[in-house]
């Protein structure tokens, strides 16, 4: 990982001579990305989880929101996908109904075998990945930022190597913003931030900036009107993507499931430290501080959304650092289960921040990554001595930025 990030760099600074021509430069992304794709997933087991989910329903007809893999499993013990999805077959699909219709129709293409289903999945991730990378170069017209994305070591490692489905939800958050900055429309912006939304539900938190941003020229009594307007019809595609697996209302409380679960996060930090002095830091107490960490963010999210609203000079840039400020807040201090590939989510806006929180983000990604692998290399478990990596991918992203501002900083500004 870390020859990978040197050669990424070297790559980047180079950008200019060695992609000249565009098509050149997305063969490139292409190629790399294929060679991601032969490497088998070995840091974690999330993608044959997908593959038994959309199994079930492909094969068996089944609603993977209230039926799980060790349900079927039990009827039909030599199933080759049921038996492969591991620690997670008794749990039902947590994410959102987009991304249980897009593994059953992946799913099904496997035919019930392990190895063609993986790479069915594989091959789908490098077409998003691509896709992706073209719509930035088509948002940016700079050859910089497809490859800063198309490129990065910790992006194909986790969207293509383990095959995790944030990739999809960056692919429909820029495709959002490729509606709302190229084409001005704002249906077509709604649409793909609902699908995002249906795939993983953080991309919620993105829809009142593009709103207001785009509404920016109205009144504040229409520019709110229009807010709402547009937020109904937001949340009617959710529902009526919803509505092909509701049964009842536990199908929403998936949502919830993960925030049950602890890795990584400075939750996990604060439970570990209820653990080691449960006289002086009780579970009361930690209770107590992670309400008020979400309550922190609520109000931060609300206060930036208020402010934002009643501004009279609205500008793009302005308008994604202040949601990073957001996302960053709401991924290290309410996310309970802080997985390494959840730093994706911040690079859907990353070609708007300015150039030391672009290689602070990069740096990060780098940080998490190594803090992983170097983990898995050891114990084969990462939450075994999870407990160090925050810190360290401090010391880390430190390490990297303690130098004067040089010119790539200049050039990314």
């Amino acid at each position: 990982m870390i020859s990978l990030f040197l050669i990424y760099t070297i790559l980047l600074k180079k950008h200019k001579t060695l992609f000249a021509e565009k098509k050149k430069m997305f063969v490139f992304i292409g190629i790399i990305s294929l060679l991601f794709a032969i490497t088998l997933p070995f840091t974690t087991s999330d993608i044959f989880y997908y593959m038994g989910t959309g199994w079930l329903e492909a094969h068996y007809s089944e609603n993977p929101y209230y039926t799980s893999v060790k349900d079927i499993k039990e009827i039909n013990p030599e199933d080759e996908l049921l038996n492969r999805t591991g620690v997670w077959e008794g749990q039902t699909v947590v994410y959102g109904p987009l991304w249980a219709f897009i593994c059953n129709v992946l799913s099904s293409f496997s035919f019930g075998n392990v190895t063609l289903g993986l790479y069915v999945y594989k091959l789908a991730a490098v077409l998003i990945h691509l896709g992706t990378a073209i719509l930035i170069y088509k948002i940016t017209r700079n050859s910089l930022f497809p490859l800063m994305y198309g490129l990065n070591p910790f992006i194909l490692f986790e969207g293509i190597t383990n095959v995790h489905n944030d990739l999809y939800l960056v692919f429909f958050t820029v495709l959002a913003l490729y509606f709302l900055l190229n084409k001005k429309n704002i249906f077509g912006t709604i649409l793909a931030l609902a699908l995002a939304t249906t795939i993983k539900y953080v991309s919620i938190l993105l829809l009142p900036f593009v709103l207001i941003y785009y509404f920016r020229e109205k009144t504040i009594g229409k520019r709110i009107g229009f807010c709402i307007l547009c937020g109904g019809i937001f949340l009617a595609i959710i529902l009526g993507i919803y509505a092909f697996y509701l049964q009842d209302i536990q199908i929403f409380l998936a949502m919830f499931l993960q925030q049950s679960k602890l890795r990584e996060s400075i939750i996990f930090l604060l439970f570990m430290l209820a653990q080691k002095y449960p006289t002086i830091f009780t579970i009361q107490i930690f209770n107590i501080v992670k309400y008020l960490l979400f309550i922190l963010f609520a109000c931060f999210y609300v206060i930036t959304i208020v402010k934002l609203l009643f501004k009279k000079k609205i500008i793009w840039p302005q308008t994604v650092r202040k949601y990073h400020k957001v996302l960053l807040l709401f991924l290290f201090t309410v996310i309970t289960n802080l997985c390494p590939w959840y730093l994706m989510w911040l690079y859907p806006c990353i070609m708007w921040l300015k150039g030391k929180s672009i290689k602070i983000i990069l740096y990060l990604s780098f940080a998490y990554e190594f803090c992983t692998l170097y983990n898995f290399g050891m114990h084969s478990e990462s939450y075994k001595i999870g407990i160090l990596y925050i810190p360290t991918m401090i010391i880390i992203v430190y390490a990297l930025s303690y130098k004067k501002k040089d010119r790539a900083e200049r050039y990314l500004n």
